[in-house]
């Protein structure tokens, strides 16, 4: 048999840890970017791209400049499958109109909510490492009721973390509440928003404008762990000299051999639905 041939383009160090997964698998595997020399081959079946898949157009690398995403195609047989992750629709219309099958990994519901997990496990890790900032006692002013938001409620109460979660859905403050926090409706987080000595954000809309900055107390810090360009104003953030940073991609920053192995678990399930056994693709 003839198995079938993949070129990891770009990524971070979860790639890294992905590699090891899919090279238990028959099919072969050559990288480019990830330090393990250039690729010789000019013909791959299919092309593995990170998560996320293309940052401002280009592939991003772990080591060298960024890879165009066009050259990297004409390496691929015609019709050959394409896997990454977080294709913004324009980038996918492009692949798409070229010929190649898209697959998103983020389209994998399993993989999203271990990210989600992995995502809050990191957030007491990040605060503690990069801000010195420790969660037992405090009070913690989540927004959103999402995969990340109910993966974080539990995180915050085993820390010993006060939380309060503002969220648009009754279903959702429900939820929050079942989780042992206290929940508000989002139109009415003024109140919570003038007690909190923390405020997390996981929804990818705006909600922290000017009006609910201006109602935090001063040292607050504001987390934003939506996709970007997230939820808050970081503008009037820094003309009202509140600290607030986008922080998107924490499993790869803390926990990267676990989300890269996840990671590589979702594009083995993918491979394997496309090429039984290595061999011809369905």
């Amino acid at each position: 048999m003839i198995y079938k041939t993949l070129l990891a383009a770009g990524g971070d160090r979860r790639q890294l840890a992905l590699l090891p997964v899919l090279r238990k698998e028959p099919w072969q595997l050559d990288t480019l970017g990830l330090g393990e020399g250039n690729p010789t081959g000019l013909s791959y079946d299919g092309l593995l791209l990170p998560l996320p898949a293309l940052r401002h157009g280009q592939v991003p690398v772990l080591e060298g400049p960024p890879l165009e995403l066009i050259p990297l195609l004409s390496r691929i047989k015609p019709g050959g499958l394409v896997v990454g992750g977080a294709f913004s629709k324009p980038h996918r219309d492009t692949i798409c109109s070229l010929g190649y099958p898209v697959e998103d990994v983020m389209e994998r519901e399993s993989l999203v909510w271990e990210n989600a997990k992995l995502t809050a496990q990191a957030v007491p890790v990040l605060l503690g490492m990069e801000d010195g900032i420790f969660l037992k006692g405090k009070q913690v002013l989540v927004l959103g009721g999402g995969r990340v938001a109910k993966a974080l409620w539990p995180v915050l109460k085993d820390r010993g973390a006060k939380a309060t979660v503002a969220a648009r859905s009754s279903a959702q403050l429900d939820l929050a509440e079942q989780a042992g926090a206290e929940a508000v409706p989002l139109e009415q987080m003024e109140p919570a928003l003038g007690r909190a000595e923390l405020v997390i954000n996981t929804i990818p809309a705006p909600v922290l404008g000017r009006k609910e900055l201006a109602a935090l107390h001063a040292g607050v810090l504001v987390l934003d762990l939506a996709s970007a360009p997230g939820g808050v104003d970081f503008a009037a953030a820094r003309e009202l000299d509140v600290s607030a940073r986008l922080e998107p991609g924490l499993p790869g920053k803390w926990f990267p051999v676990q989300a890269g192995r996840l990671l590589g678990e979702t594009v083995q399930e993918i491979l394997q639905e496309h090429w039984p056994e290595g061999g011809e693709r369905v």
